[in-house]
């Protein structure tokens, strides 16, 4: 009897701590885990863990944002816009295969450091004795660097242990830079790209970034508050700002002169538009889907010449609506694959997953326009089914297949 009561003890006490914790809404989760953790300070992960509800998410997040507001009072927090700005282009430029951008080695960089006054892309391969080669020829050191001082003796510098390397892209902050937002007298930060996998990985045995991470995170707190001040943004992920509004003076000044009325102003809040359903639709085929600007059409489909009927020197286009239900276009794992059948044999080719950043349509608020080429040297004549699967990126475990068939003549 002791024993079945300590199991439904434990059993309780087991559904209570997962309660506690599904009271929390994905959306915060995904906030926390996105990369607005590169800039999270230790005390501030800390106090993340005791969030378990929504409005608990929504004052952290205000008090997050106002302690980096850099011109209090102001309807405008120049903090946030400029990390937003930072994730976007981390998210465009430094995407991987499933991973985005901003969460790369090279997008946490860009996000916390900001971008590099110097960037130095070469190809190469790290020779077994920790020399980079490149075309042959030894690789010199950038003037002032300090080389591989920081990493230790032997192939230190190889963060592949000896793999042949790809591209090194180093991103250099020099004197004058670095002393102004690191206080240190230069910055050299190493990026790596494995062939093979094509993941980009940061030199972990350079410690510069280390050191400028530690100053950039801590000079980004300008305000030590505790609570919300009556001016901050409020809302959490969709902050208004409380802005006042002065009336003018009248002919006697007296109390009534400088009477403030309080305006909920939303920032960077779009038209209240109805968004169309989350998931992915209108899987569509055509030899020209490159040629449609979905920002400046409202509906982008209506110019794609759609096709069912290819041969093998063409490239199969196809382009895919995927609605996230979201302001932001965030970066979209798909994998694709062909099956039919072609002279009596089977065939079934994959491709290995991928991300893309797809593109937004101007006329659907929350849609965008995914779309790629396959091409189709070596396919013989025959029938065939595209399958294209998404993966949703905010709701983990979601996924959406679109098929469209066509013939390969």
């Amino acid at each position: 009897m002791s024993q079945m009561r300590n199991v439904a003890c434990a059993l309780i006490l087991l559904f209570i701590a997962t309660t506690a914790s599904a009271a929390l809404s994905p959306q915060y989760t995904e906030w926390r885990n996105g990369p607005v953790q590169w800039i999270m300070t230790s005390a501030e992960k800390s106090a993340w863990k005791k969030v378990t509800t929504d409005e608990a998410a929504v004052a952290y997040i205000d008090l997050f944002w106002a302690r980096r507001d850099p011109t209090e009072g102001t309807p405008q927090n120049e903090a946030r816009d400029e990390h937003l700005s930072r994730v976007k282009t981390a998210d465009m430029r430094y995407s991987e295969p499933r991973v985005k951008g901003s969460m790369s080695d090279r997008g946490r960089t860009l996000v916390v450091l900001g971008p590099a006054p110097n960037q130095d892309a070469m190809m190469g391969r790290i020779a077994a004795g920790g020399a980079s080669v490149a075309g042959g020829a030894r690789e010199s050191a950038p003037s002032g660097s300090r080389g591989n001082a920081d990493a230790p003796s032997g192939n230190g510098s190889d963060p592949s242990h000896g793999r042949q390397l790809g591209e090194r892209d180093v991103w250099i902050w020099e004197h004058e830079q670095a002393v102004e937002k690191f206080d240190l007298p230069r910055v050299e930060v190493v990026f790596v790209t494995d062939p093979i996998s094509k993941h980009t990985i940061r030199d972990v045995f350079r410690r510069d970034f280390g050191a400028a991470e530690r100053t950039a995170l801590r000079r980004q707190i300008v305000h030590d508050y505790q609570e919300l001040p009556k001016w901050a943004a409020y809302g959490g992920l969709t902050p208004m700002t409380t802005m006042a509004l002065h009336e003018r003076p009248s002919v006697t000044p007296g109390p009534a002169a400088h009477q403030q009325h309080q305006t909920a102003v939303p920032v960077d809040a779009a038209p209240d538009v109805a968004m169309a359903p989350r998931g992915a639709t209108k899987l569509v085929l055509s030899k020209d889907v490159f040629a449609v600007d979905p920002e400046t059409n409202n509906d982008p489909f209506s110019r794609i010449q759609s096709t069912a009927v290819f041969t093998p020197a063409d490239e199969l286009g196809w382009a895919a609506r995927y609605c996230a239900q979201s302001t932001e276009a965030p970066a979209v794992p798909f994998k694709l694959r062909i099956t039919g059948n072609a002279a009596g044999k089977k065939v079934n080719r994959a491709s290995a997953p991928d991300d893309m950043v797809p593109d937004r349509i101007k006329g659907e608020p929350g849609c965008s326009l995914m779309r790629g080429s396959i091409p189709m040297e070596g396919m013989a004549a025959g029938q065939y089914t595209l399958h294209l699967v998404i993966e949703d990126p905010l709701v983990k475990g979601d996924s959406y297949t679109l098929v469209s068939d066509f013939t390969v003549e």
